[in-house]
């Protein structure tokens, strides 16, 4: 009677095995074996069923199978169940263990993918400031248009070089090398255009240094600007490089710019000292 309730709980279930080829019956070896562990003999046959079948039916199908069948012995299903258990452990424990790797794959991509994306970063950076350090060539040079009007003048000028106490220690040679009026200009490495009936005045100077130290000086406070005849009014210089430092007993080229129109006339430039004598220089283009 055992057998019978074993084979009709599991009819569909060994019709189904038989159908896709992997179980063709029960060897009795199998199960003489099997109830010689003390299982009974309708569990000896359940177990190697169960066996037979754990690849193609999932366990929570056998536990299901299991609470519909009535064994007669409860020992008998205990074995059975514990069996079921260790399945479902190891099923489990499997489960996770692919489940860990998945997720470890997914950290070790992202990962890779911060690395590589860090990598471009820093190449990205690198090549920007080298580009920017290196030095100007033709194609990126800023050009600008030619002097509407040039004026050679040639002029210099020596002021006292004095020391804290106000005595001279040396001399400072300011000469106006020549005059530029022109539409475009460049300060601090950008094109300024002038506007429309405006116009840039550029004096271009060279100041020698016949000191044993550097100095630093305002090239601007030398230099006043009179347009149109009207002396009551001198025009500092709105563009320039101060301070100039220029090195001990050597020479430095700089400029001075004023913004005037087009149409001023009578461009006169005073040089000298704020508290001392200045001289006059006509700028006639």
């Amino acid at each position: 009677m055992e057998i019978n309730k074993i084979s009709l709980g599991f009819e569909e279930t060994s019709s189904v095995v038989q159908n896709r080829g992997f179980l063709s019956g029960f060897k009795k070896e199998e199960i003489t074996g099997a109830i010689g562990n003390g299982l009974s003999r309708s569990a000896a046959i359940f177990k190697v069923l169960l066996a037979k079948i754990s690849l193609i039916r999932p366990v929570q199908s056998i536990k299901a199978k299991l609470q519909a069948m009535k064994l007669g012995s409860k020992k008998d299903t205990k074995e059975v169940e514990k069996h079921l258990f260790d399945v479902d452990q190891k099923e489990n424990i499997g489960t996770a263990k692919r489940e860990f790797s998945k997720k470890n794959r997914k950290v070790k991509k992202f990962i890779l993918l911060a690395l590589l994306l860090s990598v471009l970063i820093l190449i990205y950076w690198f090549v920007k400031n080298n580009n920017s350090s290196s030095p100007a060539t033709n194609e990126n040079r800023v050009e600008v248009e030619d002097a509407e009007k040039t004026l050679a003048v040639n002029k210099e000028f020596q002021f006292p070089l004095t020391d804290s106490k106000g005595e001279e220690i040396s001399k400072i040679k300011y000469v106006i090398e020549k005059a530029e009026l022109r539409n475009e200009i460049i300060v601090k490495g950008q094109k300024a255009t002038a506007v429309k009936g405006r116009t840039f005045l550029v004096v271009y100077l060279k100041v020698t240094n016949e000191y044993t130290q550097k100095i630093e000086m305002q090239t601007r406070d030398y230099v006043r600007l009179s347009v149109n005849g009207n002396e009551n009014e001198w025009l500092a210089p709105d563009i320039h490089n101060d301070p100039v430092e220029v090195q001990a007993q050597s020479t430095k080229v700089t400029r001075l710019g004023f913004p005037i129109n087009e149409n001023d006339t009578k461009i006169i430039l005073r040089v000298g000292q704020i508290n001392g004598d200045k001289e006059k220089v006509e700028l006639n283009f």
